[in-house]
């Protein structure tokens, strides 16, 4: 009897654990579809499900008591319990960025280049392009350019900033001695000065003037010239990068391929760094060509002639893939030296292009770290 009465008291102790736990929900998450006072909609693993939320159902942000409609928003994913079709408490997270205007496909072109012209681009907009210019001076150079000439007493240096006291002009082995704009030439002694001035018609384009022609040989040439002028001076470097960015409608029938698959649009503007896009004659997009260009990832392997790589967002990993190798691709150490394939390991991290006019097969990667 004492046996037969201890297992019984076994039985109802495991039944009232099983009781505790089903009476106490563990969180679950979904992303929010739709809400009001009275409902939430939420999809839960794919299946779209709508649950009634009251007065006494708990809402919390940060641990902190708050109201749905204040805080919610819709695509959050939030934690949620339920009993049944009714929610009994919610934790709603933090969101970031909110602003509001015209939702457009942007596509971003950026171009860089180095020259010792002053004269810098023009920024401008339009309803389907906006083009952005960042100039800044980077150093001096030493040159002896000459750009063009055009007449027998004048050199056309071009739009460029010279450093105060590098400029040099030589003529039949004589140096000249410059002379600013508004100074004479010396009448005493004619053809020892050079007059350092600017075009009328751009103030910003350097020019010399000469006294008198600095040759008698009016079918003079370009490599003769150079033969008996010497132009030497220091000049200003500058970068200017320029970015363009198209904006276009989407066809709601567009086509997207990334790395050269049948991919969705979310996809493509998410992981692609670099598009090539057609339009229709309306100007909308319909189709996006997305690849792979100096894409930052990780290594999880490579074997085959295929290598599989992985992005980490937030400690998490947000993405993975498999990509073809071409037979010619490059690698480089990060410092620059060329390596072989074989010595990328796993977790190494890298940079690499896709060449979609390569089978859309990985032809450059460069070791980070």
């Amino acid at each position: 009897m004492k046996k037969v009465i201890s297992l019984f008291i076994m039985a109802v102790l495991i039944m009232g654990m099983v009781i505790s736990v089903n009476a106490a929900p563990e969180f679950s998450t979904g992303i929010l579809k739709n809400f009001s006072e009275k409902s939430v909609t939420l999809d839960v693993n794919g299946k779209e499900v709508t649950y009634t939320i009251d007065a006494n159902t708990k809402v919390y942000k940060n641990d902190i008591p708050v109201s749905i409609l204040d805080e919610a928003r819709k695509g959050m994913t939030i934690e949620f319990k339920n009993t049944g079709n009714k929610v009994t408490e919610i934790k709603v997270p933090n969101f970031g960025f909110e602003n509001s205007g015209a939702l457009a496909f942007s596509l971003i072109d950026i171009r860089e280049n180095t020259t010792d012209s002053s004269q810098q681009s023009r920024e401008s907009k339009s309803d389907t392009k906006e083009t952005r210019i960042n100039f800044e001076e980077i150093g001096e150079e030493e040159s002896n350019r000459i750009a063009y000439w055009g007449e027998l007493n004048k050199i056309v240096l071009g739009n460029i900033t010279l450093v105060p006291d590098t400029l040099k002009v030589m003529l039949n082995g004589t140096a000249l001695k410059i002379i600013d704009a508004n100074t004479e030439f010396n009448a005493a002694v004619v053809g020892d000065e050079v007059k350092l001035t600017t075009q009328t018609d751009d103030p910003t384009c350097l020019e010399l003037l000469f006294e008198k022609n600095f040759s008698e040989d009016t079918g003079i040439t370009q490599d003769k010239l150079e033969e008996i002028l010497s132009v030497t001076y220091k000049v200003k470097m500058y970068k200017q990068i320029t970015t363009d960015i198209y904006n276009f409608p989407i066809s709601e029938n567009v086509v997207v391929d990334l790395n050269g698959k049948p991919s969705t649009l979310i996809k493509a503007l998410n992981w692609s760094t670099s598009s090539y896009i057609t339009t229709n004659t309306d100007g909308e997009v319909i189709f996006i060509d997305a690849v792979f260009d100096n894409f930052k990832c990780i290594v999880d392997g490579v074997e085959n002639d295929k290598i599989s790589v992985s992005v980490v967002r937030n400690n998490k990993v947000a993405m993975t893939d498999t990509l073809e190798l071409s037979p010619g691709v490059t690698v480089y150490a990060a410092d620059g030296s060329a390596i072989d394939i074989t010595a990328l390991k796993a977790k190494d991290e890298i940079k690499l292009s896709v060449n979609p006019f390569d089978a859309y097969k990985v032809n450059v990667i460069e070791k980070i770290k």
